[in-house]
């Protein structure tokens, strides 16, 4: 975290007080939202995401609430780390904080998150730990974008450990799910060459 400024941290001090000893006034919310956001622009990241999490809890109903749900997957985005992106934009859609078209948003984070998490497994050559992320995310959100693309890598991976019936069903999933996918033909043919590797002739 960066150094605060004396005055900030005096208007810290009075800000906790007036939290506490007013905890129904109009002007609360505003108040908690701009000590997380001091908080958040002194790069306390562990601060800021403990106080819009409460605010966030508090007030689902406000606009403070998608700000503070946003800001706390800023912090892990600064990071990359997908892991916690795609905890957060999960934890987010379940509270239903704002309109409809703010958790598509979060729910297209969540499967972004969750894509990139596998990708940086597979690029460490973690391909089990890989493969298991893709398929979970085309379990858990199977009309996202990245869907046939993540059955792919999965499929990969399994060739890539030698698993290749593993990797023919995997394949197999891309053109029956998503025969429209412009890799709906190559994984045809990868069914194919994976039970032939398999020496299931």
């Amino acid at each position: 975290p960066k150094p605060m400024a004396e005055v900030r941290k005096r208007y810290i001090v009075d800000a906790e007080l007036m939290l506490k000893r007013f905890p129904d006034h109009e002007n609360t919310p505003k108040v908690a939202y701009s000590v997380a956001l001091l908080y958040y622009q002194h790069d306390d990241f562990e601060e800021s995401r403990k106080r819009f999490s409460e605010i966030i809890d508090k007030y689902p109903k406000l606009e403070i609430a998608k700000d503070s749900a946003n800001l706390i997957i800023e912090t892990y985005l600064a990071y990359d780390d997908w892991e916690k992106v795609a905890e957060w934009s999960d934890r987010i859609q379940q509270k239903g904080l704002g309109d409809e078209k703010f958790n598509k948003e979060m729910g297209k984070m969540e499967a972004g998150a969750i894509y990139n998490h596998a990708l940086k497994l597979f690029n460490d050559k973690k391909y089990e730990e890989a493969a298991a992320e893709y398929i979970r995310l085309v379990n858990k959100k199977p009309d996202n974008e990245f869907a046939d693309k993540a059955l792919n890598n999965a499929a990969l991976a399994y060739q890539n450990t030698r698993k290749f019936e593993s990797a023919a069903k995997i394949y197999d999933r891309i053109y029956t799910e998503y025969p429209k996918s412009t890799l709906a033909d190559y994984a045809l043919f990868k069914v194919a060459t994976n039970v032939e590797q398999g020496f299931k002739f």
